[in-house]
């Protein structure tokens, strides 16, 4: 094991009995497996590691010499995936082949299917039902390598192997040797590389050379070490890309002021990232996200957020009241690429954002202007404004709370949350629910899940707010816009930007909607309510602060949205813009996500998630959403904008 190369068995196995809906299929053969497993062949696992690790980490394959029969039963064993790992290492032995010296077992057992994967014990039962990207993967927790984490639960990183399989893969050429060789169809689709995340907060461990632990410090990383850069917030870093590095540091790592470590690292779409599509700075955390009990991750990399390598596009990351930001100050496409990054922090994050809808943008200046009335402003293009291909935006100044209902309510005996505007439905807790002690909940309903948009820009010459994707708009002032010293904005769409209280999940067992941080209610499933860890979603009862800036103002000569804190600037109709008749408009750094498909049933006046099969009711049978609109409950509190 570390330093040293990693070596792995490969025992093959074909069942004694096979499942009744297992399918007929031919073993691999010796040469597949030998280019799979380790061959110099640019695809095998061996390679792909190798290359993921930058040679750190050197795995050795040894293949059984033939297959073997395991006298076993595959219906009584294909789910159990530690018990077919002892199955199998059991008749390894017994048929002469010691595992002594061997650091793991990889099993594989034919015909599929079985509960393929990595066992916890760092041995995989493996089966010919896989393709490469998810053995790729499965190798991955051999060498150590936890899932990666991100706002959807565990796998949800699309520039990690460790996430999700199938996320930013790239097909490879099959080599024409195996042209007859039967596997499934996406068989012959690679994965992106390992985090460069992931790398640190496995060579932070002790047993590969590392402190330990994953603060921030000269030598933490171990042998990985070199290629991080060990900064603070207050400077910049400068970090290659992932796969065109040569030598040069592919990781900066920053602590955060509250514990764990913000990190950041330069993925480009050629190599093993051939699939990730765009160039991109990607950020991540490491122990500053609880993932909640129940899993056996400790503190794993968690994926924040990623944005386009432009200079002076960046990314906030929050963490309750406080806010830190990374942001690109240079970019580097010759010879070694990289980019570098400022590290902005500490600073406090804003509370209680309300929003104005009837903003559009100009498809001819690139600007925003208020449309919500007949009166359509000036636009320096000549003319007025096009609005024709906008979508509908808000800015935050008021919260007039449009497709939002009141009258939602926690239930003191269930936990449940219940449609309280009518009559009180069933609690499986007996009786009519009790809303004594509860809130005023309120449901978003009726709109399409909160998105955000980055890429708006300060103009310092005539101070409107435009697109900075693309060519500038003309600008008022003449010329065009000039956003060289402009922070990046994000647009919310027409909806109100509320957090709220958060502690409510979805119940695995009859999909309602529950309050998990207290003690579970009674489940209509049986037993008590099983609140998912994945989703902790917030509802509509306080409003959270989202970074933002103010000082925005409409003009109302040409309906222009201009930034208020400079000099007078040029106005389209001409002199200067008239902010005397405008709010204080504020405008976020960011993106707030929600989730539709949530469903109140007729029955029991619940909420409960109706995306897929109906759960259970405790007025009986199955709940009823028949008559319910499209409410949209928001996850995570925004965190990056």
């Amino acid at each position: 094991m570390f330093p040293g190369p990693v070596r792995v068995f490969v025992p093959r196995f074909t069942w004694r009995t096979p499942s009744p809906d297992a399918p007929a299929t031919v073993v691999w053969g010796d040469a597949f497996f030998d280019a799979l497993c380790g061959r110099p062949d640019g695809w095998s696992l061996r390679d792909y590691w190798a290359r993921s690790t930058f040679g750190l980490l050197d795995l050795q394959f040894t293949l059984s010499p033939q297959w073997l029969v395991l006298d076993r039963d595959q219906s009584a064993l294909r789910d159990d995936r530690h018990g077919m790992v002892v199955a199998c290492r059991e008749a390894t032995e017994a048929a002469g082949q010691s595992l002594s010296g061997f650091d793991h077992v990889a099993c594989f057992l034919n015909p599929p299917p079985c509960n393929a994967g990595a066992d916890g014990g760092g041995d995989l039962a493996l089966d010919q039902g896989g393709g490469l990207e998810f053995f790729q993967h499965e190798v991955g927790h051999l060498l150590g390598f936890e899932h990666a984490w991100g706002y959807g639960g565990a796998y949800a990183d699309p520039y990690c192997v460790m996430g999700w399989t199938g996320t930013n893969s790239h097909a490879i050429d099959r080599p024409a040797e195996f042209a007859d060789v039967v596997t499934v169809p996406d068989f012959w689709r690679s994965g992106r590389r390992a985090a460069a995340a992931s790398l640190y907060r496995l060579f932070v461990r002790r047993e590969f050379g590392g402190s330990g632990a994953y603060t921030s410090g000269s030598g933490a990383a171990g042998a990985f070490d070199r290629r991080v850069v060990h900064s603070r917030f207050g400077t910049d870093a400068t970090v290659a890309a992932l796969t065109r590095a040569g030598e040069s540091p592919v990781l900066a790592v920053a602590n955060l002021d509250g514990g764990g470590v913000l990190t950041v690292e330069y993925r480009l779409p050629v190599g093993d990232d051939a699939g990730i599509g765009d160039p991109a700075v990607v950020v991540h955390t490491i122990g500053a996200r609880s993932i909640g009990p129940g899993h056996h991750e400790v503190d794993p990399p968690w994926f924040e957020t990623s944005f386009p390598p432009a200079v002076g596009l960046g990314a906030t990351i929050a963490f309750g009241g406080t806010g830190y930001r990374v942001q690109v100050v240079e970019r580097q496409d010759e010879g070694v690429p990289g980019v570098r990054v400022s590290l902005i922090g500490s600073f406090p994050v804003p509370d209680y954002p309300h929003q104005q809808p009837g903003w559009r943008w100009c498809a001819k200046c690139q600007g925003i202007a208020f449309a919500f009335g007949t009166k359509v402003g000036e636009c320096p293009v000549g003319g007025t404004h096009d609005h024709g291909p906008s979508w509908p935006y808000s800015l935050l100044h008021e919260f007039p709370a449009p497709a939002v209902q009141a009258g939602w309510r926690w239930c003191a005996k269930c936990q449940s949350l219940a449609f309280a505007g009518g009559s009180p439905g069933p609690c499986q807790a007996g009786g009519s629910h009790d809303h004594t002690g509860s809130g005023e909940y309120h449901m978003l309903h009726g709109v399409e899940p909160m998105a955000g948009e980055y890429g708006w820009r300060w103009c310092a010459k005539c101070q409107v707010l435009a697109s900075g994707i693309g060519t500038p708009g003309p600008c008022a002032a003449g010329g065009r816009h000039d956003h060289a010293s402009s922070g990046n904005y994000s647009m919310q769409h027409d909806v109100t930007l509320p957090t709220a209280q958060s502690g409510w999940r979805e119940c695995g067992a009859c999909r309602a909607l529950v309050f998990g941080d207290g003690s579970p209610g009674p489940c209509p499933g049986g037993g008590a309510h099983q609140p998912s860890t994945l989703r902790n979603y917030q509802m509509l009862h306080e409003l959270r602060g989202l970074t933002s800036q103010d000082d925005w103002r409409w003009c109302r000569n040409c309906q222009g949205l201009v930034f208020g804190g400079g000099p007078a600037a040029a106005c389209p109709t001409g002199g200067v813009h008239d902010l005397s008749a405008s709010g204080n408009y504020t405008l976020l750094h960011g993106v707030q996500i929600s989730q539709a498909d949530w469903k109140w049933c007729a029955k029991c006046q619940g909420l409960a998630y109706g995306g897929g099969e109906a759960g259970r009711c405790p007025a009986g049978g199955v709940h009823d959403h028949a008559a319910s609109g499209n409410y949209s409950m928001l996850p995570e509190p925004p965190q990056v904008w």
